[in-house]
């Protein structure tokens, strides 16, 4: 049987006499018609025409249907004066055109055709298909903003007051018998376990042909290719893993100095927390150890060297900071006061005070003096290291059931330190620097008790920070804030008028391993154990009817629902540690994934800008030949992809490529470069900012 199949019946195409028929395409027709009269007038020559028809023949034609009717040019305005090139009779020139559309006519802005007031624009439609994507925009000082020389838009506080040249206390400096030279084979049982490192220094859009190779011996250092962006870039080899890291605080804009302490060797070695370290129990064969200061040429002209070796027996160094530069002295000005007989020949120029942490939970400053200085009254030669003994120190302290772990310096006068405990320790230095002037000759007698001494945390603190005064001068503290962190995940701030209330500014759900205020943000930046770092602030532009908490900087709501958080930047690994500087909006982070990355905390306040960050360099190593690799030029990173970072797999990476530590400089002139360091006992010396 014949499948029968049905197709769909074609229109019948209508003949004229059923068209005439039909009334609405007889009226259709005839309004076309008195349209299309309405817009074609009889053309009349320019003479017989009156002058307001001229006129009218002259203005746009109304839009009608499409037809190969012959047009007028667009009229060129004003008279044969203002265009000599035109007659004022020369009649209007027809033109016969097909139905395709003509370009458009460029002309003068006199002879812009004007739309009509009551007509409405024309719609454009766009063709459907996939969307195109949204441009990236721009930053407001260029692409690579923390690149970039400093501008407005970053509001760098140019009225900021640095510390001043003359040096407060400038009787209590170091001696030349505060120091023993030891021999070249005594300071092999001090100095970290050092190796020569292989390097090799690739560019990010040439890793697949390999980089500059080097081999980078231990103490030494070297300078790196400045790359696409202009960066000055230096790494040396401090020898062991590195848990402190900071920069002196001197006005010489010419020549820095950085404090490194740390472990012995790298990643064979770990002390458990709140345990201290005794000669019965140490961590290897002994407690010693050693702090290392480094001179860093800013112009380049030369690589960083090894100045100061302090060779001490306290065990590990879980931290270090530099005092106020208010404690440098200049060397010129040393030199003129003891060319006058102003001072004992023994007394050497003051670099700076160090408060370092111990493994044996003992805290101690260091009376640092111009390595320069030292070398000279030792009789050292000036090309090489000067590893000596303290044979005194300014301040020593000890807490007998706990750690001092974390030091931080308030201003001149305070010194506080966030114990393994939880607790916080507050040291008057100002009656200590006062003593040591009262008395002629001072040795290290016992241990100072504390000033105050709190429970803050229910267990460790991993940062301690005094609050900036706004009115003070860079670094300076108002003497009676503190902000703290610690494992418990708590963010407290502390009233040293009252230190036994304190008030809980945030809450976290982890570890706190780093935490620092903002400066002008008003707001608080946080690293914690989801691998990110984050700020939470107030919502409210105006929080003068809430309930705050107020720091010098920062007024904070204690109401939960009236705080905003933010990340700003984002890891695959545990951050160690982060940093926001107190004159730029930037923020600083190390990792366990060996990244240092930078963030612009301006641009997550607008949705002009997308926020980004930045990786300064990323840490790999090559296990079968023993190679580190630093990465540089890497893309920026869009912060939209941090939950999806959030939400990887954990990662394992090699222990030998963690950072552990960042520093900011703080000194006038100097605020550009950043130090950062790790496990394997290289330091990286940087510049953030393109320098062209």
């Amino acid at each position: 049987m014949e499948e029968i199949t049905q197709t769909p019946a074609k229109r019948k195409r209508r003949t004229p006499e059923e068209l005439a028929a039909d009334p609405k395409y007889v009226a259709r027709k005839q309004k076309q018609k008195l349209s299309k009269e309405a817009a074609d007038p009889p053309a009349l020559d320019d003479e017989e025409q009156p002058a307001e028809q001229r006129q009218k023949t002259q203005q746009p034609k109304k839009k009608g249907p499409r037809s190969k009717v012959a047009k007028p040019l667009a009229p060129v305005t004003g008279s044969a004066d203002d265009n000599p090139a035109v007659p004022a009779s020369t009649p209007a020139v027809l033109e016969v055109r097909d139905a395709s559309p003509a370009p458009p006519l460029v002309a003068s802005d006199a002879s812009k055709k004007q739309k009509p007031a009551d007509k409405p624009p024309k719609r454009t439609y766009k063709p459907k298909g996939p969307k195109a994507p949204k441009k990236r925009a721009k930053s407001r000082v260029g692409k690579y903003w923390h690149l970039e020389s400093f501008a407005s838009d970053i509001f760098i506080d140019d009225d900021a007051k640095f510390p001043s040249v003359r040096p407060i206390y400038p009787s209590v400096r170091p001696a030349k018998t505060d120091f023993v030279q030891v021999s070249e084979t005594e300071k092999q049982s001090y100095i970290p376990k050092a190796v020569a490192r292989n390097l090799e220094s690739m560019a990010y859009a040439k890793a697949n042909e390999g980089g500059d190779r080097f081999e980078l011996p231990p103490h030494s250092a070297r300078s790196l290719e400045i790359g696409e962006k202009n960066r000055k870039k230096f790494v040396l080899n401090f020898g062991g893993s590195v848990w402190g890291l900071d920069w002196a605080k001197v006005n010489d804009s010419k020549y820095q100095y950085v404090a490194i302490g740390g472990y012995r060797n790298n990643a064979e070695t770990h002390c458990l927390l709140n345990s201290k370290q005794t000669h019965e129990n140490p961590v290897e064969d002994s407690l010693k150890g050693c702090v290392q200061i480094w001179k860093i040429d800013t112009s380049g002209e030369s690589d960083p060297t090894l100045e100061i070796g302090f060779l001490l027996e306290y065990g590990v160094v879980y931290g270090l900071e530099w005092g106020s530069g208010c404690y440098f002295e200049d060397m010129s000005d040393f030199e003129s006061e003891k060319h006058n007989g102003a001072m004992p020949d023994s007394d050497l120029p003051r670099l700076g005070l160090l408060a370092v942490s111990f493994g044996d939970g003992s805290c101690r400053i260091i009376n640092v003096p111009h390595p320069a200085a030292l070398k000279s009254a030792l009789d050292i030669n000036p090309s090489v290291p000067a590893f000596v003994k303290c044979q005194d120190f300014l301040f020593s302290a000890v807490v007998h059931d706990t750690l001092l772990w974390k030091p931080s310096w308030g201003g001149t006068d305070f010194l506080a330190t966030g114990c393994a405990n939880g607790n916080i320790a507050v040291w008057d230095i100002k009656t200590v620097m006062e003593s040591r002037l009262e008395t002629e000759n001072p040795v290290d007698e016992d241990p100072i008790e504390p000033a105050q001494y709190f429970p803050a945390h229910n267990t460790a603190i991993f940062k301690i920070q005094w609050d900036d005064d706004e009115e003070g001068e860079v670094g300076a503290s108002s003497g009676y804030r503190l902000v703290s962190g610690g494992a418990d995940g708590q963010i407290l701030v502390h009233d040293l008028r009252d230190p036994w209330a304190s008030h809980l500014a945030y809450k976290l759900r982890g570890i706190v391993t780093g935490m620092a205020i903002a400066p002008k943000m008003n707001a608080f930046v946080v690293a914690d154990y989801h691998h990110s770092v984050h700020y939470f602030r107030s919502t409210e532009p105006d929080i003068g009817t809430t309930e705050v908490i107020k720091t010098g900087i920062c007024s904070f709501p204690l109401e939960s629902d009236l705080r905003i958080s933010k990340s700003v930047s984002g890891h695959l690994a545990l951050v160690w540690d982060m940093e926001v500087p107190p004159l730029y909006p930037f923020v600083a982070s190390v990792s366990v994934d060996g990244c240092a990355k930078m963030s612009n905390l301006n641009r997550t306040v607008t949705k002009t800008y997308r926020p980004i960050q930045h990786n300064l360099y990323q840490l790999g190593y090559d296990s079968e030949t023993q190679t580190f690799k630093y990465i540089e030029d890497t893309p920026e990173e869009d912060l939209g992809d941090l939950a999806k970072k959030g939400e990887s797999p954990t990662i394992l990476f090699p222990p030998e490529i963690a950072l552990q530590k960042v520093s900011f400089n703080k000194n006038k002139g100097c605020i550009q470069w950043v130090a950062t360091g790790g496990t394997a006992g290289l330091v990286r010396i940087e510049t953030v900012f393109d320098e062209s």
